[in-house]
């Protein structure tokens, strides 16, 4: 299955906003993504908050269903497969000390 990143609906992200987002939805915390892409935190952290304000839904929460309390990043944006013409995906990621790491990830 595609991550999605690359379909309708998330068009308005950057290809660097997509890479960063998609090294997240492999399992990359923040750290290990800069380190990855060769960059700083800092600059990962601000392609997240870039990426965010052009997503459909971006809250943060300490409580999630079936989950220990912590910090929580909840994205959700519209994608399509060839299947599911319109779908949202949903990405949880938990606030670590090392940065956020994605602990969730479906589509409806």
């Amino acid at each position: 299955m595609q991550d999605g990143l690359g379909q309708e609906g998330v068009g308005d992200l950057t290809e660097k906003e997509k890479e960063t987002l998609r090294l997240l939805l492999s399992g990359h915390d923040t750290k290990s993504t800069a380190s990855t892409l060769g960059l700083s935190v800092y600059t990962i952290n601000d392609r997240l908050r870039s990426a965010r304000r052009k997503l459909v839904s971006v809250h943060q929460t300490s409580k999630l269903p079936g989950v220990p309390e912590g910090d929580y990043v909840v994205l959700q944006f519209t994608t399509a497969f060839a299947i599911a013409a319109e779908s949202v995906e949903t990405v949880i990621m938990q606030d670590e000390d090392e940065g956020l790491k994605t602990v969730g990830y479906f589509v409806r």
